[in-house]
C-alpha cells in the first residue's frame, strides 16, 4: 500500500477535519494543504477549534477561496507565518459529537452525515519512472476504509504489527496531542510535510 506509507506522514487532524468544513481532496491539492493542527500554542480559545497549513502556489485564487469561506460560520482568521496561511476554523455546531468521536480516536463511530463526506476514491498521481511524466490513478481512500473499518487495514495493522485485533478496535491510532499542535509565533514548530505535486 504505497499511498497508505504516504499517508501515514500526517497527522489525524489532516486526515479527518477539512472535511467538518468542506474543503474537498481538489482544493487541498490546489492551494497546498499541508497539514492541520488542533491547537496553537500562542494563543487562548474558548471553543473547539482547528487550523489548517496552506502553502498556496496561487494566491489570488486562495484569496477568493478564502472570500467564499469567510461567509462561512465556522471561519474565524487568517494567520500569515512567513509564505504559509493558517487558516482558524471553529467546529461546525452539526459536528460538535463528530469531533469528540475524532478526539478519542473513535473514527467508526463517526455520523452518517460526516462519514457521507469521505469519498471511497480519490485520484491520486505518481510518476512514471521510465518517461518522468505523472500518472494519473484512482485510489481507495484511506480515511473512508478507517471509518468502515476495511478487512484489508485491518489486515495489514495486524500482519505490521503481528496482532490480532478484534472487533471493537478501531484501525487507525488515536490522535497524537504533541503532532496536533503549533505555536504561530514561533515557525519552528510549524511541521511542514512534503505534499505531491501533481
Amino acid at each position: 500500500m504505497d499511498y497508505l506509507e504516504y499517508i501515514k506522514n500526517y497527522n489525524c487532524s489532516t486526515l479527518f477535519l477539512p472535511n467538518m468544513i468542506g474543503i474537498s481532496y481538489q482544493y487541498r491539492k490546489d492551494f497546498r494543504l499541508l497539514n492541520c493542527y488542533l491547537k496553537d500554542e500562542s494563543e487562548h480559545v474558548d471553543y473547539e477549534c482547528f487550523y489548517c497549513l496552506f502553502d498556496p502556489p496561487d494566491y489570488i485564487r486562495f484569496e477568493e477561496y478564502l472570500q467564499s469561506l469567510s461567509k462561512s460560520n465556522f471561519f474565524v482568521k487568517v494567520i500569515d507565518v512567513n509564505q504559509y496561511k493558517i487558516v482558524h476554523f471553529a467546529i461546525p455546531e452539526k459536528y460538535k459529537y463528530d469531533f469528540e468521536a475524532f478526539l478519542e480516536g473513535k473514527y467508526s463511530l463517526f455520523s452518517e452525515e460526516f462519514k457521507a463526506t469521505f469519498p471511497k476514491i480519490i485520484k491520486t498521481s505518481t510518476i512514471d519512472p521510465r518517461t518522468g511524466f505523472p500518472i494519473r490513478t484512482d485510489v481507495q481512500s484511506i480515511p473512508h476504509m478507517i471509518i468502515n473499518k476495511d478487512p484489508s487495514l485491518k489486515e495489514y495493522w495486524e500482519t505490521s504489527l503481528e496482532v490480532k485485533l478484534s472487533e471493537e478496535n478501531e484501525i487507525w491510532e488515536k490522535p497524537n496531542f504533541e503532532r496536533e499542535k503549533f505555536n504561530s509565533n514561533d515557525s519552528s514548530t510549524i511541521i511542514i510535510k512534503k505534499v505531491r505535486r501533481s
